[in-house]
């Protein structure tokens, strides 16, 4: 699959212009050294359902030091919450994968320690990781989550779906840590190729084995070596009669 299909069939890229909808994090000023900084992250403008997001945050731990994450958003449970391993113990990343949910306020709000001397404000970013792009203690109004780092799947963003029924494809678990199984049959004799492939449309793995009409077959992808995330599975079923690509998504847990 090319990177462009993939990323032109997401729900939305946060942080491009093209699309009204926008996650937001919030401000904070006019904290004392050792209170509690609660900063909230916001999701506004989505019409459709969310089944899904990913994204990263970071801080500077001259400035801040994280807490936990509170309220989020009814529905919206099991949220995976990665903290980085050293250097990089000032960020930290979201994963959410379920059934969908009409997102529109308050996702969540994030609880830091403010521990910075200077009086000043926090240094709280969507930037390019591992790299921080803000100024510590200086004060920003919102943090729009650009493409790299943030994405949001909803129930109206297919991915390819150019193909007939009558062949049977069954992906699960659709969360996993180590093995996601595919069980399929197909009518005609043939063959199905398997891809994982990351948000930005990156190949991860592939897989491609013959089928024989009508002979329920199963194939096991190993997901363990995957950093956490949204993942696609994208299957494409060749016979004399049948040319069916489809995509499904999958959510890897560590």
């Amino acid at each position: 699959m090319k990177r462009k299909t993939l990323l032109l069939a997401f729900l939305m890229l946060m942080g491009v212009s093209t699309f009204s909808q926008v996650c937001q994090l919030g401000t904070v000023s006019g904290v004392t050294q050792g209170s509690t900084v609660s900063v909230p992250i916001t999701m506004t403008g989505f019409a459709n359902e969310v089944t899904a997001f990913q994204w990263s945050i970071s801080w500077d731990p001259a400035v801040l030091t994280y807490v936990n994450v509170t309220n989020w958003f009814p529905g919206v449970t099991g949220v995976g919450v990665y903290p980085q391993a050293a250097p990089y113990e000032h960020i930290t990343t979201f994963v959410w994968g379920d059934m969908q949910q009409p997102i529109n306020g308050t996702l969540c709000t994030v609880n830091f320690t403010y521990i910075s001397s200077t009086g000043a404000c926090t240094n709280v970013s969507w930037g390019t990781y591992p790299t921080d792009t803000l100024v510590a203690d200086e004060y920003y109004q919102t943090y729009n989550v650009d493409w790299i780092n943030g994405q949001v799947c909803g129930v109206a963003s297919g991915i390819e779906d150019n193909g007939n029924n009558n062949a049977s494809v069954v992906i699960y678990p659709t969360v996993a840590r180590e093995m996601v199984n595919l069980k399929y049959t197909v009518p005609e004799s043939g063959r199905i190729t398997f891809g994982v492939y990351n948000m930005l449309g990156d190949e991860v793995s592939k897989v491609t084995r013959d089928c024989s009409a009508d002979v329920p077959s199963t194939q096991e992808i190993n997901v363990s070596d995957l950093n956490a995330g949204i993942y696609f599975v994208k299957y494409h079923i060749e016979t004399a009669n049948i040319n069916t690509v489809k995509t499904e998504k999958i959510t890897v847990t560590k």
